[in-house]
Order: C-alpha cells, then sequence, then structure tokens
C-alpha cells in the first residue's frame, strides 16, 4: 500500500482548481457537502496567522465559485471540493509549500471548528470513545462519505478508514484530513499521535494512527 510521508511537500497546480470546482451547478443533495463551521474556522485560523492579505492571497487563487462558497456565510452547508481547493491554495500561496506550516493550519482550523462545536465531547473524550462516535460525526458533518474506525485491543492505534468522499480524491485532501483526525485523537489524549496514510483501493483512504 503506498504511504504518503508527512514530511514530504506536495503541489498542486492551478488546474486543480478548476478540474475540481468548474462545472454543472450541483445541490446539496447531489454535490458533496461539509458543515459551514469548517469554512468559517479555516477563514478565521488564515486571517489569524497571516492577517487580511493571507486571505486575499488565497482567495485570488481559487475560482469566483470557491470564493463565493468560502467567504460568504449562506447557509449550513458549504461544497466540500470548494473547501479542498481553498485548503489547496493555502498552501500553495501563504504556506509556501511547507507541510508543517500548512498543517498548524489544519490544528487551529480544527480547534476552531470541532473543538469549539463538539467542545463537550473533547473535554470528555478518550481516544477510544472518538474512535467508537467517529462514525456518527462524520454522517453529522459531511452529506457524502462512509468513515470506518478499528481501534486495536492495545488501545494505542487504530486505523480509520474513509470510503466514497471527495477527502479521498487526491493527495492533498488525503493529507489534510490525515491530520485533522489525528490532531482530533491528540486532543482527545492520544499524546505523541503519529499518522501514516495512503490510498487502499478505489475511492478508499486507509489513515494509521499510533500514539503513546
Amino acid at each position: 500500500m503506498p504511504i504518503v510521508n508527512r514530511s514530504k511537500t506536495l503541489r498542486a497546480t492551478p488546474s486543480v482548481y478548476h478540474s475540481w470546482c468548474v462545472g454543472e451547478a450541483a445541490t446539496v443533495t447531489t454535490e458533496p457537502q461539509v458543515k459551514r463551521y469548517f469554512a468559517t474556522a479555516t477563514r478565521d485560523a488564515l486571517r489569524e496567522q497571516w492577517g487580511n492579505a493571507g486571505v486575499r492571497d488565497t482567495a485570488e487563487r481559487v475560482p469566483q465559485r470557491v470564493r463565493d462558497d468560502i467567504l460568504h456565510d449562506r447557509g449550513t452547508w458549504v461544497s466540500e471540493r470548494s473547501f479542498i481547493a481553498f485548503h489547496i491554495a493555502i498552501f500553495e500561496g501563504v504556506a509556501g509549500h511547507d507541510r508543517e506550516t500548512y498543517n498548524r493550519i489544519i490544528r487551529r482550523t480544527t480547534e476552531m471548528s470541532f473543538g469549539v462545536v463538539r467542545k463537550l465531547l473533547v473535554s470528555m473524550a478518550s481516544p477510544r470513545r472518538i474512535f467508537e462516535s467517529g462514525p456518527a460525526i462524520w454522517k453529522a458533518d459531511h452529506t457524502h462519505g462512509v468513515l470506518e474506525c478499528r481501534l486495536h485491543e492495545s488501545g494505542h492505534r487504530g486505523v480509520l478508514a474513509l470510503r466514497d468522499s471527495p477527502f479521498t480524491e487526491s493527495p492533498h485532501a488525503r493529507a489534510g484530513l490525515a491530520e485533522n483526525l489525528r490532531y482530533v485523537l491528540e486532543l482527545s489524549g492520544a499524546k505523541g499521535a503519529i499518522e501514516t496514510h495512503g490510498p487502499a483501493g478505489p475511492g478508499v483512504l486507509e489513515i494509521k494512527v499510533r500514539w503513546a
């Protein structure tokens, strides 16, 4: 199974934004959607780190449709592909293609989204509880995709498998989600959590996480 090294940077080309985000208009029932609070948290984390100039730089790198989806607070849901394209633009732009710089935005976005909306869960959670509740949480926050979580009997490692989601479709999307889920586990008490990830068949992302 191919495994992505977290220390390596990933590059995308401007055509990625158009291939992911430009096309026939979709409705909430046909196009994969994610809860808007993730997009709002991304924008706020970006502004916190790089100011309004960072938001402008990122916005200029994506098509108008993506800007409309991410920068305007309309409705409960936002296109998942627009969300991913905006994150690619962060990585390509203000993060300078540096994976760790970008991962700091992922972690801050997680704190400002999942960490706020699921504050009670995080405050009372253990890695085991995250593995148990993970599929239901994914279903509540995403219109598409199925997340399967398998915790090893040791309680110190596990596997998360996502299928049928845009987050499985590109190296950048896979790497970003892997860091997001790794950090959620770290917040729940999985100290020193380390992840490896890679495709596990068509439309399937497998993330392996271990911790002390």
